[in-house]
């Protein structure tokens, strides 16, 4: 079974399916409520991640991952590699910015920015800040046997 957040009706739909166009995350998790352990949450960019680790509750986060389409990774097909960190670089002597993903496999650059510029780096993600989160423990929202979302963007 699959949940999907329709963020312009903040409902959550049920399917059992569904289509992955473009470079994602895939959160592996445990539920702390019903101690179920094969759970995942897809999401979309490195903010959203951010936004879900930060808000997830109920819920032992086990692994991120970072689904890599060709056009990413350079290889003739998609790959599912163990997220390390991603940082987010701003040029201060220009308007270009750039992503770093490192994962396991490789390190990826998305964006423009010369990187040998001056810039201001953040760290948006990181494998150590994932193991020293703490994981809180709230009563679920709504009944067991109604769709529910961890977390919500």
């Amino acid at each position: 079974m699959i949940y999907l957040s329709e963020s312009h009706t903040r409902t959550v739909r049920t399917g059992s399916y569904c289509e992955i166009e473009g470079m994602c995350f895939w959160v592996t998790l445990r539920s702390l409520f019903n101690d179920e352990s094969e759970r995942a949450a897809v999401v979309e960019d490195a903010y959203e991640l951010n936004v879900f680790l930060t808000q997830a509750t109920g819920v032992e986060i086990a692994q991120v991952q970072m689904l890599c389409p060709p056009s990413i990774s350079g290889r003739p097909h998609w790959s599912l590699e163990e997220l390390r960190k991603i940082v987010i670089h701003r040029g201060l002597e220009c308007s270009q910015s750039a992503v770093i993903y490192e994962t396991a496999v490789a390190t990826y650059k998305l964006g423009d920015l010369d990187l040998r510029l001056r810039k201001r780096s953040h760290a948006l993600y990181s494998a150590r800040t994932l193991k020293a989160r703490t994981t809180c423990v709230a009563l679920p929202p709504k009944p067991a046997d109604e769709p529910q979302l961890y977390a919500h963007f």
